[in-house]
């Protein structure tokens, strides 16, 4: 039954050629035609490359910037280990300082007992100390005239 109606469809075709464009152009319509797809097909295939020329770009691109990024962090690196090593040289000196000075202080904590023993030495002498004898020197400021003051 089907190939009866294909049969006098065609001969309807080639007899009036008008109901040829009538049916092609319905047949267009419903079915997507080999033209149309290869036109489809050509234009994915054009934004296709434009993507990957711009993709190749990109990359060539990321790669110098990714290099100097490198090249800094690598510099960076540098700079950190000299002033890693600067820190570690000025603790040491720090700790040769720290030393010098407790000597020192000491030295002249002892130095100025004797000083004051010395600038005090008639006083003493005059209520019958004898200064060679003193070991230790305290005074309580209980006026608070040169520290807080001290108990009465």
């Amino acid at each position: 039954m089907v190939e009866n109606i294909l049969e006098k469809v065609l001969r309807e075709v080639e007899e009036n050629p008008e109901l040829a464009y009538k049916l092609y152009d319905i047949l267009r319509r419903k079915f997507v035609t080999i033209e149309l797809l290869e036109e489809y097909m050509k234009r994915s295939d054009r934004r296709f490359s434009k993507l990957l020329r711009e993709i190749k770009i990109l990359r060539r691109d990321w790669g110098k910037r990714f290099e100097a990024v490198e090249k800094t962090l690598l510099e960076h690196s540098k700079r950190l280990e000299a002033i890693e090593k600067t820190l570690l040289e000025h603790t040491r000196l720090i700790g040769e300082v720290r030393a010098g000075i407790g000597g020192i202080t000491r030295r002249l904590g002892m130095d100025l007992e004797k000083t004051i023993l010395n600038v005090y030495r008639d006083v003493l002498e005059g209520l019958g100390i004898k200064p060679g004898k003193v070991e230790k020197f305290i005074y309580k400021d209980i006026d608070g005239k040169y520290y807080k003051r001290g108990p009465e």
